[in-house]
């Protein structure tokens, strides 16, 4: 019985204790002034022309493009279609033959200087046709 006193006891202070008025400072609120830092300039540089290269110890040599030297333009790739020639329909003349061009996939009749997706189908035979595009000539064998 005194030990459940004790309990009782002390739950009742605790809780006179959490509700009482107890008069405690509150830390007093500082104010800080901001000051802003001072820029200082950075030392100004300049660089030196190179005149010898520092580890083989040779004169550097500028290249220059003058009139006598020639500037190579890159050579244009161009990407021809998908051309496969399957045959000639027959013609008793050159310019009245009708090639058979499978080009991407669609089959085409094409005559003698035809013209057709920018391919310009030059002349052929029985086994070639010759195309132009863009300015390029090529040869297609009968597959």
């Amino acid at each position: 019985m005194p030990i459940v006193i004790a309990i009782w006891g002390l739950l009742l202070y605790q809780m006179f204790d959490a509700f009482g008025k107890d008069n405690v400072p509150v830390a007093a609120i500082q104010t800080s002034v901001f000051k802003p830092s001072k820029i200082e300039t950075k030392d100004a540089f300049s660089l030196d022309s190179i005149h010898s290269d520092p580890f083989l110890g040779t004169l550097y040599r500028k290249k220059t493009i003058g009139k006598n030297s020639r500037a190579s333009k890159p050579i244009e790739q161009i990407q021809w279609p998908n051309v496969e020639y399957l045959g000639l329909v027959s013609g008793n003349t050159a310019a009245s033959r009708i090639y058979i061009l499978n080009i991407n996939g669609q089959q085409r009749l094409l005559k003698r200087n035809d013209t057709l997706m920018n391919l310009r189908l030059m002349g052929g035979t029985q086994e070639h046709v010759t195309l132009r595009f863009k300015g390029k000539t090529q040869k297609f064998t009968k597959i």
